[in-house]
């Protein structure tokens, strides 16, 4: 007998897939600006390599040689706080992944559940156990 309502793990099921969803989605938007950054990072590692350190404040024109080459000069600075950003957010998001799959595994092997699906293990169709999913993505 499980020691969680029904509703605790129809939701704790339900946070645990909506983080996977946003996490999904976050990384999505972080590959669209992983390819319009990429040619800095390539020219960064590619500074590192030669000179066996980071570029500092005096290496502009070295760097803007290693921009030119690696097509990163069109990348502009809101490109690349954008990335930064999302990386954070994809970070905090596969977090919030992290932490919502193992609460619901620790449940799941504290019910003792086999090899139970989720919406058979909170008690419901799969169908419901989708809508439900559904309706927190809408409300989040």
């Amino acid at each position: 007998m499980s020691k969680l309502t029904q509703g605790q793990r129809l939701a704790l099921a339900v946070e645990a897939e909506v983080a996977r969803i946003r996490a999904d989605q976050t990384r999505e938007r972080g590959a669209l600006l992983e390819r319009r950054v990429r040619p800095v990072k390539e020219a960064f590692g590619r500074f590192v390599t030669l000179h066996g350190r980071p570029p500092g404040p005096d290496d502009g024109a070295k760097m803007a040689a290693l921009l030119e080459e690696t097509g990163g000069g069109s990348a502009s600075q809101d490109d690349l706080s954008a990335a930064l950003a999302v990386a954070e957010e994809i970070g905090r998001a596969e977090s919030a992944v992290t932490s919502a799959l193992e609460a619901l595994t620790v449940a799941m092997r504290e019910d003792g559940v086999g090899d139970a699906t989720v919406p058979e293990w909170v008690g419901v169709d799969s169908a419901s156990y989708e809508r439900s999913v559904e309706l927190a993505l809408k409300e989040a």
